[in-house]
């Protein structure tokens, strides 16, 4: 009996294990073929990023999804018109102008009748690939991640074929870790390295003085890695919470 689970790639899967999804966002509608008289350069004025990736699917004939609480964030879409060879490209220029946020891409078989495919669903999947087989580094040209194992195309596709799968895509939030020095501001050490650099980058010794406000902190990785941690503070009104979101240098997108 043949397996029908959705084999999933993550192309810069969550670092971190905090979220929360809210309402279903619409899929894109199924586009049509590429069109010729698309190829031409267009005014690259910002939208709503659900506009954008039904742009995009027009364009291309691909799969595009936003999570729901991203689809009427503002951004500014390609100021040419994209190709299937150049959409990965794009999408990566596109997070890259929305704080936070990622994409990934999966392989799928058709919805089942009378259903449909939505981005909150397609990233709770994404946590749960993540979860069950780590994450991935980013994406090797010519290779395919099926269920956490990286294979070349042609290993690859009598899977493909043999399901039917094809390529749909997210924009997504990256996920947030949580720090237990605000969660429990009386237990001071140890102290994670992301709470180390933002104290002593706002010349401060005690995490329960950070202002609230978002910050930026270069920091080292345990193997050595140099990342970028986008830190999220509330410290207000009795109210303590420190979201840290983490980029690796180099990493798309």
């Amino acid at each position: 009996m043949k397996s029908h689970l959705p084999l999933l790639r993550l192309l810069v899967p969550p670092l971190v294990l905090m979220t929360s999804v809210a309402a279903q966002a619409q899929e894109t509608p199924p586009p049509p073929a590429n069109d010729p008289s698309l190829s031409h350069a267009r005014p690259a004025s910002p939208r709503n990023v659900q506009a954008i990736v039904n742009q995009l699917g027009r364009e291309t004939g691909a799969h595009i999804l936003v999570t729901s609480d991203l689809a009427e964030e503002i951004a500014t879409p390609p100021s040419s018109a994209v190709t299937v060879g150049t959409l990965e490209e794009s999408l990566t220029a596109l997070v890259r102008g929305i704080p936070l946020t990622t994409w990934a891409k999966a392989y799928l078989p058709a919805p089942a009748s009378g259903r449909r495919y939505t981005g909150d669903a397609l990233a709770q999947f994404a946590a749960a690939e993540t979860a069950l087989f780590g994450r991935q580094e980013k994406p090797v040209p010519g290779t395919i991640v099926l269920l956490g194992k990286r294979m070349s195309a042609a290993e690859a596709e009598p899977y493909i074929e043999g399901l039917k799968l094809e390529p749909y895509y997210v924009i997504l939030r990256r996920r947030a870790l949580t720090s237990p020095l605000l969660e429990n501001p009386a237990a001071s050490r140890p102290r994670d390295p992301v709470t180390e650099a933002l104290l002593k980058q706002l010349g401060l010794t005690d995490a329960r003085e950070i202002p609230s406000g978002d910050y930026v902190v270069p920091v080292v990785g345990p193997d050595g890695t140099a990342r970028t941690a986008h830190v999220k503070v509330t410290n207000a009104q009795g109210q303590r919470r420190f979201e840290v979101y983490l980029t690796q240098e180099g990493n798309q997108p």
